[in-house]
């Protein structure tokens, strides 16, 4: 008798530590998936170093109301990273915004000025991508600075396809032409 109870014991516990086991595996695969998601949300999708142009490589440029270069003319550089936005445009110095928060699944990232900038110090504004053909397009935030992260979501939010449609990249970013990212 005795020794069935031990066999039914020994089949117990072997069974509770297989099942025990699946389990952690299933919860290592969870913590993996996470952590992939994390990473994918901590990396723009932008990121790199790029010059950057006006609108679609045909794009003629205008003078009127103010001139903007033609499509083939650099403007300048972006370099973004996982801490980062930094602009240069042609003879001005870089302008470098911190990231706050970043959602690839919607291609924006939302971003702080230093509180030294030289313009809004430590306001908040969006970045937003998108692609066509071989090329990202990126649009800063030309709605005006905001006080909070929580101002700057809203207003990304709340924005119209009259405001940004990137079906337009020679005059949707607020007006004006998105910016072509190359390396």
């Amino acid at each position: 008798m005795e020794t069935k109870t031990i066999l039914k014991s020994v089949i117990a516990a072997s069974l509770l530590f297989l099942l025990t086991a699946c389990f952690e595996t299933k919860k290592e695969e969870d913590k993996t998936s996470n952590n992939l998601l994390v990473l994918m949300n901590t990396i723009p999708e932008v990121s790199g170093q790029w010059n950057y142009f006006n609108g679609k490589p045909d794009y003629a440029g205008q003078t009127s109301p103010y001139t903007i270069d033609a499509g083939n003319i650099s403007q300048g550089t972006y370099v973004v990273d996982a801490t980062q936005f930094t602009s240069t445009y042609k003879t001005f110095g870089a302008t470098v915004t911190n990231i706050r928060m970043l959602d690839n699944s919607k291609n924006v990232a939302f971003v702080q000025n230093p509180a030294d900038a030289q313009y809004g110090p430590s306001k908040f504004m969006h970045y937003i991508w998108t692609h066509d053909g071989n090329f990202f397009y990126i649009c800063p935030d030309l709605s005006g600075y905001k006080n909070t992260l929580e101002e700057a979501i809203t207003s990304f939010n709340n924005l119209t396809t009259t405001q940004v449609d990137p079906s337009n990249l020679n005059g949707g970013c607020f007006g004006t032409v998105w910016s072509r990212l190359e390396q």
